[in-house]
């Protein structure tokens, strides 16, 4: 594991040091950001292509929920399916390059996929919202706070989610 390095403490400059010090840090962090996006690509991409071949049947599981709760795994089922259907709609569904969603964190594309779905904007407008805003000025243009265009992008509500019975795969109603 990296370590940040430690602020370094110059009681003649202590502020040189210390910004310095701040800046490398910085950049480490947003390193490691940039990192962590571009596995929660690969982990959506590798979930699907899983899921979608339903290899957790081979290693005896009896549903994909059952495989995600497993110690090994420990991903919670509904941030699975939230990887799942980012990778669905965007990748799949509408060619969205997988480069452009390594730009932003997972919890974006979750805000913005229930608008792009219902067509209140286009992909490349998510993309670049996700991409460009803070989470909270996130939320709040894709929130739901009332009705028509210019009262927000009613992204709150997604469909309904149903269980098949029969294999234990979860669809929209």
């Amino acid at each position: 594991m990296t370590d940040i390095e430690p602020i370094p403490h110059d009681p003649t400059h202590p502020t040189e040091g210390v910004a310095a010090a701040a800046y490398r840090a910085e950049q480490r962090i947003k390193g490691l950001i940039r990192v962590m996006n571009a596995a929660s690509t690969e982990l959506a991409e590798s979930l699907y292509q899983f899921s979608q071949q339903e290899l957790w049947r081979d290693l005896g599981y009896n549903t994909f929920g059952e495989w995600c709760a497993t110690p090994e795994i420990g991903i919670g089922r509904r941030q699975a399916y939230y990887y799942l259907e980012i990778w669905r709609e965007l990748i799949v569904n509408r060619d969205v390059d997988p480069g452009d969603l390594k730009r932003a964190d997972q919890t974006k594309w979750t805000e913005v996929l229930p608008a792009v779905r219902r067509g209140n904007v286009t992909v490349e407008e998510a993309i670049s919202d996700a991409e460009s805003l803070p989470r909270e000025d996130l939320r709040l243009k894709y929130a739901e706070i009332g009705s028509g265009p210019e009262k927000g992008l009613e992204a709150t509500r997604e469909p309904a989610w149903v269980v098949c019975p029969t294999c234990g795969s979860s669809y929209r109603a």
